[in-house]
């Protein structure tokens, strides 16, 4: 029971965090979370958590694409990049 009152009070956590969030810019890189293969791209040489931001998983997201998120929403935009 505590258990999953932890687990509850960390999912909570992580989509507020996620609401406030406020990114603009290229994909410089993506670090890969294993087992899981969860991406954290990083913007500006910051790295951010998208997980919870939408459907969207770490497979779509690619080197030089862009992304727009919103303060206040929980969903992101993603631009891909154009290959010659």
């Amino acid at each position: 029971m505590i258990f999953l009152f932890i687990m509850i009070i960390d999912i909570l956590w992580f989509k507020i965090k996620t609401y406030e969030l406020s990114v603009n810019g290229t994909i410089q890189k993506i670090r890969y979370e294993e087992p899981k293969h969860i991406a954290y791209p990083i913007i500006r040489g910051k790295e951010y958590d998208l997980f919870y931001s939408s459907s969207v998983n770490g497979d779509t997201l690619s080197v030089g694409d862009s992304i727009i998120k919103k303060k206040g929403s929980m969903y992101y935009r993603l631009i891909k990049k154009k290959s010659n």
